[in-house]
């Protein structure tokens, strides 16, 4: 066999070989491409139900404050019926007596 004839074949075969390789990373590289851009879709998803949850903190904590003074005057205290000695009827003359006019 003659050796050029040889060398030629190895050359083939390491370009073949090279080709293959190069083939193969490309796909890995790709399938690692797409699963950092799924972890970054999923990160920023994430991050975006954070600053929802945050904006929905921020409005009722806004709104709670805005409200105190208003809720400070409205304080309902839960008395069991057993425990009051004045009837019905009494409490709603008793309101009577106490509404001011509007």
């Amino acid at each position: 066999m003659d050796l050029s004839l040889l060398q030629d074949i190895l050359i083939i075969l390491v370009g073949a070989i090279i080709i293959w390789v190069k083939k193969v990373l490309e796909k890995e590289f790709e399938d690692l491409n797409t699963g950092l851009n799924n972890q970054n879709n999923n990160i920023i998803s994430a991050i975006n139900q954070i600053n929802t949850n945050i904006s929905n903190l921020n409005t009722t904590l806004n709104n709670f404050s805005k409200n105190d003074a208003h809720n400070q005057n409205h304080i309902n205290i839960y008395i069991p019926p057993e425990r009051v000695k004045t009837t019905p009827e009494e409490l709603k003359e008793a309101a009577k007596q106490n509404e001011s006019p509007r």
